[in-house]
């Protein structure tokens, strides 16, 4: 007879399962709910990519992206970020941004249009979550450099939340959830990798390199397109680049006023072209009074004529205007500069109190001298032009009233104003109207109140620069300048992008400044002159 072990035999039901194994979590009922749920999501998703039009398919890629998301944030720690990549991006992004023109795009059939530039700015981005994701000295150091300038990155954060909350209580949801998408990727994404990029020493002068070499190149298609007297491109795009919308066809169409050809280059409308011209002249100024090689001053003496004659070919305003002020903004700065670090000079005061006794006499000037006062208020030629923004203004209060705090959405404002142009176009004019309309009050006052913020510390910056890096904060400083008096008779923002990689500029100077405060390294690096002999 045998013996009870004490042991019960396993019941039916289980299976046996093997070390290093598990059961399923899901029954095959489950696993069958989950398949039947999948292809009816499937479903779902492809009916309403087949219905929607296409400016809205972009939308349906988002859950592309979380999926994307999820796997760079599961992705190991590796402490090897490709920053040397996204280096690469970030200066190749700023090429094409200048350089290529917009509406030069691939166009697959039901697809949104591949832009070069936006190629460049997504690679980069994803270097950037990717190094996030695998680095935790990635992480330690955007934190360092982002602290340099807390207060600007609150006004930041409060100005994507405004936009956020515009974008809620807008008309049109799908445009503006569009236009949103497009801000934070060509403004708020590429500020962040241009503070990472350039809070590295050498490479702000590097950049500043670029933009004088990007400018030039703009200045000789200027001469070369003038000569044409139309894009130089329009009948020698690719079939493959050329994009079937109206819109964009007739970006190629020659520009002309009073029967003279206006210069448009690779942006959109002559406006823009000269407004980014104007923005490089601090640069080449900055080289002039401080750079080292008196035979690179004097290539770059004329580069700034060369320059200067690009902007005259366009016949903006906003151009001309850019001239003036950004050479009289970085004179004042720099005469600032000359009195606190020579003291004992007379030069420098004298310079800078001169300043409102100039501005006095230019005020004086624009009342009696017709010819300037029609470079800066326009003649006969701007006259509708110039009636158009005075007609904007009156329809702009009651239209402001009905959406005071947070506005119509992103890129929203003309839809609003609904203020149409000869050519029956919508138009506004004027980024004191555009910005309150997209983004309402609230949105207005982080929106202009962060770049503000970012003048006075560039110009805190300047002043006290004794690095010769460091010293690049003044022409940063001055772009800012001019680009909020730009926005009184310009609306588009072409080169908004722009703006935001020199406000993570300074952030990027403000950082290494900082750093050489905290670890005594200033007598390692080149050391800017107190400032420049009034001869240079």
């Amino acid at each position: 007879m045998k013996k009870r072990t004490g042991k019960r035999p396993a019941p039916a039901t289980e299976s046996a399962v093997l070390a290093r194994y598990h059961r399923p979590a899901l029954s095959p009922k489950g696993r069958r709910r989950l398949l039947i749920g999948f292809v009816l999501l499937n479903f779902i998703f492809g009916f309403f990519f087949s219905v929607l039009p296409d400016h809205s398919k972009a939308m349906m890629t988002i859950p592309l992206f979380v999926m994307a998301a999820l796997i760079i944030w599961l992705l190991p720690e590796t402490g090897r970020p490709p920053t040397n990549f996204l280096a690469k991006m970030f200066f190749c992004y700023f090429v094409a941004l200048i350089l290529w023109p917009y509406y030069l795009a691939i166009q697959l059939p039901g697809a949104p249009l591949i832009e070069i530039r936006r190629t460049f700015l997504f690679l980069g981005i994803l270097a950037m979550l990717i190094s996030v994701s695998v680095s935790t000295k990635f992480i330690r150091e955007m934190k360092e450099i982002v602290g340099a300038e807390p207060a600007f990155f609150k006004i930041l954060l409060g100005l994507v939340i405004a936009q956020t909350l515009s974008v809620v209580g807008a008309n049109d949801v799908s445009s503006a959830f569009s236009a949103y998408l497009r801000i934070q990727l060509a403004c708020t994404a590429a500020l962040f990798i241009t503070i990472y990029v350039l809070s590295k020493p050498g490479r702000v002068m590097y950049f500043a390199n670029m933009i004088r070499i990007v400018a030039v190149v703009l200045a000789i298609i200027a001469v070369l397109e003038y000569e044409n007297q139309g894009i130089l491109w329009a009948h020698h795009i690719p079939s493959f680049l050329q994009v079937d919308d109206p819109a964009m066809v007739n970006l190629l169409d020659s520009a002309f006023r009073a029967g003279d050809y206006r210069v448009v280059g690779t942006f959109s409308v002559p406006l823009c072209y000269a407004e980014f011209m104007a923005l490089t002249l601090p640069f080449f100024l900055h080289y002039m009074l401080f750079g080292e090689k008196r035979s690179y001053k004097i290539i770059l003496l004329i580069c700034d004529a060369l320059v200067i004659n690009a902007i005259l070919l366009t016949q903006a305003r906003v151009g001309i205007v850019g001239i003036m002020v950004t050479h009289g903004i970085y004179g004042f700065i720099w005469s600032i500069r000359f009195w606190r670090t020579h003291k004992d000079s007379l030069f420098g005061p004298a310079l800078a109190l001169s300043y409102p006794v100039g501005l006095t006499v230019f005020g004086l000037a624009m009342l009696f001298v017709g010819r300037l006062r029609g470079i800066w208020l326009g003649g006969a030629t701007e006259g509708a032009s110039t009636l158009g923004r005075y007609a904007q203004a009156d329809a702009f209060p009651p239209v402001f009233i009905q959406k005071p705090l947070f506005g119509y959405g992103p890129s929203q404002g003309a839809k609003a104003l609904n203020f149409r142009n000869p050519a029956g176009e919508l138009s506004i004019d004027s980024g004191l109207l555009n910005i309150p309309l997209c983004y309402g009050a609230v949105g207005a006052v982080f929106y202009f109140g962060m770049f503000i913020f970012m003048l006075i510390m560039g110009m805190r910056l300047a002043f006290d620069a004794r690095d010769r890096e460091i010293g690049y904060a003044m022409p940063a400083a001055v772009t800012i300048a001019f680009w909020l008096v730009s926005r009184i008779v310009l609306a588009q923002e072409d080169n908004a992008s722009f703006m935001y990689m020199m406000m993570g500029t300074l952030v990027a100077l403000s950082y290494q400044q900082k750093k050489m405060a905290a670890t005594n390294s200033g007598q390692d690096r080149i050391l800017m002159p107190a400032a420049a002999p009034v001869a240079a």
